[in-house]
């Protein structure tokens, strides 16, 4: 919401003909070819990722417990993160959330949950 009005982006919003203009926008980024363009680092990122759950693991022992939702946002990201900007943001290397990417989307979705509830409110008082 910005100044009293809610604003959508390519994901939320629910304009058929707006949501297609905003991904007609970037729709070249996501093409076959410009993937494959990509393959050899986000294989080297697949690589990294095993190497580390592999170091835990040897590190720690057998029957090791490793937060794997927590290791799988760091590649995503890191992938994401060569996709958009052609490097990684170094999660993976760090081991840890270096750009507090959780708790901004977990933010983000408090917010979009209480204004889609706040919406829904209105819509019951019609």
């Amino acid at each position: 919401m910005v100044n009293g009005q809610l604003v959508f982006n390519i994901f939320s919003d629910p304009d058929f003909a707006r949501h297609e203009k905003l991904k007609r926008a970037i729709n070249h980024t996501f093409t076959m070819t410009n993937i494959l363009q990509y393959e050899t680092k986000i294989n080297e990122t697949i690589d990294l990722l095993i190497s580390r759950l592999n170091e835990m693991v040897t590190q720690q022992g057998t029957g090791t417990s490793v937060d794997l939702c927590a290791w799988l946002m760091y590649f995503a990201t890191d992938v994401i993160g060569i996709i958009t900007y052609s490097e990684r943001y170094g999660m993976l290397e760090a081991g840890k959330d270096v750009i507090n990417i959780r708790d901004t989307l977990l933010e983000q979705n408090r917010r979009v949950s209480l204004v889609s509830l706040a919406c829904f409110e209105c819509d019951q008082e019609d």
